[in-house]
């Protein structure tokens, strides 16, 4: 393998590994950019466009570092190594950095003990107002409130909206997104995520509602008198409002973009180790000495004075 005929050979061969590598990097790539999701929250198109511009770059030098490899220039080989291990490099940088993206602000206990009930009349624990004022969750709250109001006009596509919104909340076993009572009876705590004219809207309160509990009752009336209602979803979606769920989606809906995005992360790693073991070979081969080299003069006129003195 390490004799120059048979790292022609290895290089040839890994070519085409890494004509389809780099085309696998740039379809990774755009799929990342056109995920409207992750985007929205870990704003992930940026780093996307460059991941699927490195992948072209990689496919179309190629062809110069091969023939370099099959003509023995050394300039296209050492240029074929630089472009493999950039690439590489550039590729595995935006790959954490968008894994890093993904992150949890917060304990995951944290935010799951947030996405439960709130008692009626008493106040959100300071970590929980945190954790729900943050950027992210702001943004989550904003975007889910969209997912909502698009799906109810099917004329417009809602019905995928629907679907999305679903998927999350059979991933987290979850009903809406705000903890139960939090976006009717907690409003002033979310501030900047939308207006308090959308409330008696957008809160649940004709949607569904939670199964009544200790720290979620609401006590209606009807002919038959009072009787405990248990308290609104908030935003909630498809059939989650007759599960009996007690809580909002505001950490799972974390957990479903991570899901959309860390897989396609990984993929775009293991792809990279091509564009690494291309580079080392063609090191390899850039390293071996030409067959038309010449060893310098003086050497090989002490060899033959050398030669023709021995043989006398």
């Amino acid at each position: 393998m390490c004799t120059k005929p048979g790292l022609r050979r290895d290089i040839l061969a890994l070519s085409f590994i890494l004509a389809l590598t780099s085309f696998l990097i740039f379809v990774v790539g755009t799929s990342i950019a056109a995920d409207d999701y992750t985007n929205e929250i870990y704003n992930s198109r940026p780093a996307a466009a460059l991941i699927l511009i490195t992948g072209l770059v990689s496919m179309f030098a190629i062809p110069l570092p091969l023939w370099g490899s099959m003509n023995e220039n050394k300039f296209c080989l050492l240029l074929g190594v630089l472009t493999n291990l950039i690439c590489m490099t550039l590729v595995l940088v935006l790959c954490g950095g968008l894994r890093s993206s993904t992150d949890f602000e917060y304990s995951v206990d944290l935010q799951e003990n947030c996405s439960l009930t709130v008692e009626v009349g008493s106040d959100i624990t300071p970590n929980c107002a945190d954790y729900l004022q943050s950027e992210r969750q702001t943004r989550i709250r904003t975007m889910w409130h969209d997912w909502y109001v698009k799906s109810l006009n099917l004329a417009q596509g809602g019905k995928q909206f629907t679907v999305v919104m679903e998927a999350v909340q059979s991933l987290g076993q979850c009903c809406g997104i705000e903890p139960p009572n939090g976006c009717y009876f907690g409003a002033n705590i979310f501030n900047g995520t939308y207006g308090n004219e959308n409330l008696p809207d957008f809160c649940g309160q004709e949607a569904g509602w939670y199964p009544s509990s200790a720290k979620c009752t609401i006590q209606l009336e009807d002919n038959s008198g009072l009787y405990n209602a248990g308290c609104p979803y908030s935003l909630p979606a498809g059939t989650c409002k007759s599960l009996g769920y007690n809580k909002g989606c505001s950490y799972s809906i974390q957990v479903w973009l991570q899901s959309r995005l860390l897989p396609k992360v990984k993929t775009l790693t293991l792809l990279t180790l091509v564009n690494l073991l291309m580079g080392l070979l063609q090191c390899c081969l850039f390293g071996k000495r030409k067959e038309n080299d010449v060893l310098p003069t003086e050497f090989t006129n002490y060899k033959a004075k050398k030669y023709q003195k021995e043989n006398r």
